[in-house]
C-alpha cells in the first residue's frame, strides 16, 4: 500500500512538472513571437508586448523549479550575466544626467529594463544542453511565425519589386537581421545530426530569400558570413581549406547573381554598386552611403570631444537634432555609437561580455561541437552587425547572447569537473608511488 501511494505521489509530481514545463515553454514561445512579429507602435502590439512579458514572468517565477529554494519558495539568484546587464543599465541611467536629451536615454533604458526582466526569467532554465536546444527551437518557431506574418501582410505585388518591410511600415534592415538569424538557426537544426534534416530546408530557404528581398546589404553579408563560419567550424580540419575556397567562390557567384538578376539588382545590386563606388572612384555614391559617412565622422568627432563619459545613452540623434540636421537618427555604427554616447567605460562594459563569450566558445567550437559553433556564430554576427547598426538597441540580441553565455558556462563547468577528476586520479597514483611526468 505504501509503495502504491509513493508511486501515485511520484506520478502526480511528474504531471505537475510536465505541465509547468509546458506552460513555461508556451509563455516563452508567445514572448518570442511578440518580440519578432509585433513591434509596431499601435495599441494592439503594445498590449501584446506587455501581456506576453507578464505571462512569461509569472509562469517562470512561480512555476519553474529553477526559481525554487529547498523549501519550495520562489527565489531569485543573480549570476554574472545578470550583473553585467545591471551595470550596463546603471551606467546608461547615470549618463542621462549629462546627456543632451534625457528622454532619449529613458526610452532605451525602459526597453532595456523589460529585456532584462525577460532574460532574468529565462536564464535559470538554461541549465542543460537539452534545454538550450529547446529554447533555440522556440526562437526558430517564433521567427517562422514572423515570416508567416510578413507573407500575410505584404501585398503580392510588392514581392520582388520593393524592399520587403517598407510597404507595410516596417524597417527592412530589421527584417533582414531577423531573417539572417532564422537562416542560421534553421541551418543548425538542419545539420545538427549526422543526416541532414530536410524538414528544416524549407524555412532555411525562405529566410535566405527574405533576407535578400529586404535589400539590406548588411543582412546579406551576415547571412553569408555566419553560415560560412558555422559550416567551416563543424567541418573536419583537413577539408577546411577547401571549404574556405568554396565560400570565396560562392561569394563571387552571389555577387554575379545580384548584379545580373533584374529583381535582385533593383533591390540590392544598385545599392551595393554605389557603395563600392565609394572605394573605387568616389563618384556616383548613393545618398544613403554619403549620409552614413557623415554620421560616422560626426560620431568620431563627438568621441574625441567626450572620450570618457560620452554625450549620454542614445543621444547621438539628439545631437543631430540640436544642430538642426534634417534626419536625426543613430550613427549607423555600433562601435562609434557607444564610444560617442557612453565613452570608453561604456564601450568596455558592453563589449566585455561579447568577447568573453566568444573566447569561451572558441575551444569547443573548434572541436566541432555544433551547438558551440552556432552560438559562436551568433556572437560574432552581433559584432559584425555593429559595423553598420547598433546591437545595443536590438533587444533580441541580449537573449541570444544570454543563451550563448549559459552554454559557455556549462562547457566550462564540465571541463573543470573533468580536470578535477583527472587531478584526483593523478593524486591517487602519486600516493600509490605511481607518479608520472604529468603529475610534476
Amino acid at each position: 500500500m505504501e509503495g502504491a501511494a509513493v508511486k501515485s505521489a511520484g506520478n502526480a509530481v511528474l504531471r505537475i512538472r510536465i505541465n509547468s514545463d509546458f506552460l513555461c515553454d508556451a509563455a516563452l514561445l508567445l514572448y518570442f513571437c511578440v518580440l519578432f512579429g509585433h513591434q509596431q507602435e499601435n495599441m494592439t502590439d503594445m498590449l501584446l508586448r506587455y501581456g506576453s512579458l507578464a505571462f512569461l514572468t509569472g509562469t517562470h517565477f512561480f512555476l519553474c523549479p529553477c526559481f525554487k529554494n529547498a523549501k519550495g519558495n520562489p527565489v531569485f539568484r543573480m549570476g554574472k550575466f545578470e550583473l553585467w546587464m545591471i551595470i550596463l543599465w546603471l551606467y546608461g541611467a547615470a549618463s542621462s544626467f549629462w546627456s543632451i536629451d534625457a528622454s532619449n536615454a529613458y526610452g532605451v533604458l525602459w526597453n532595456l529594463l523589460k529585456t532584462m526582466l525577460a532574460c532574468f526569467m529565462i536564464r535559470p532554465r538554461l541549465n542543460s544542453r537539452r534545454r538550450i536546444d529547446r529554447v533555440l527551437a522556440l526562437l526558430l518557431a517564433a521567427l517562422v511565425y514572423m515570416l508567416l506574418l510578413l507573407v500575410v501582410r505584404t501585398p503580392a505585388s510588392a514581392w520582388g519589386t520593393e524592399r520587403i518591410g517598407e510597404v507595410i511600415g516596417q524597417h527592412s534592415n530589421e527584417i533582414g537581421r531577423l531573417a539572417s538569424l532564422g537562416a542560421l538557426l534553421s541551418f543548425y537544426f538542419m545539420t545538427r545530426k549526422n543526416k541532414i534534416s530536410v524538414s528544416y530546408a524549407i524555412p532555411f530557404m525562405a529566410f535566405i530569400m527574405t533576407g535578400f528581398m529586404t535589400g539590406s546589404k548588411n543582412a546579406i553579408l551576415i547571412i553569408i558570413f555566419q553560415l560560412a563560419a558555422y559550416w567551416i567550424l563543424i567541418s573536419k580540419s583537413w577539408i577546411k581549406i577547401f571549404e574556405i575556397a568554396f565560400v570565396a567562390v560562392g561569394c563571387v557567384f552571389i555577387y554575379w547573381l545580384i548584379m545580373n538578376n533584374q529583381m535582385l539588382y533593383q533591390l540590392v545590386g544598385i545599392r551595393v554598386e554605389r557603395m563600392l563606388n565609394l572605394f573605387i572612384s568616389g563618384e556616383n555614391v548613393d545618398g544613403s552611403t554619403s549620409e552614413r559617412l557623415y554620421f560616422i565622422r560626426t560620431a568620431w568627432q563627438l568621441f574625441k570631444a567626450h572620450p570618457v563619459f560620452g554625450i549620454g545613452m542614445n543621444n547621438f540623434s539628439a545631437y543631430l537634432a540640436s544642430i538642426g540636421y534634417s534626419n536625426p537618427v543613430y550613427s549607423h555604427c555600433g562601435f562609434l555609437e557607444l564610444l560617442s554616447t557612453l565613452g570608453i567605460p561604456g564601450f568596455c562594459v558592453y563589449y566585455s561580455m561579447h568577447f568573453r563569450i566568444a573566447a569561451g566558445l572558441c575551444r569547443p567550437a573548434l572541436k566541432r561541437d555544433k551547438m558551440a559553433a552556432v552560438l559562436l556564430a551568433l556572437c560574432l554576427r552581433v559584432l559584425l552587425f555593429d559595423v553598420s547598426t547598433i546591437s545595443m538597441y536590438t533587444y533580441n540580441m541580449y537573449i541570444t547572447l544570454m543563451i550563448a553565455y549559459c552554454f559557455m558556462l556549462k562547457k566550462e563547468e564540465k571541463n573543470g569537473l573533468h580536470a578535477e577528476t583527472a587531478a584526483k586520479k593523478e593524486g591517487k597514483r602519486c600516493g600509490d608511488g605511481q607518479c608520472t611526468d604529468s603529475c610534476i
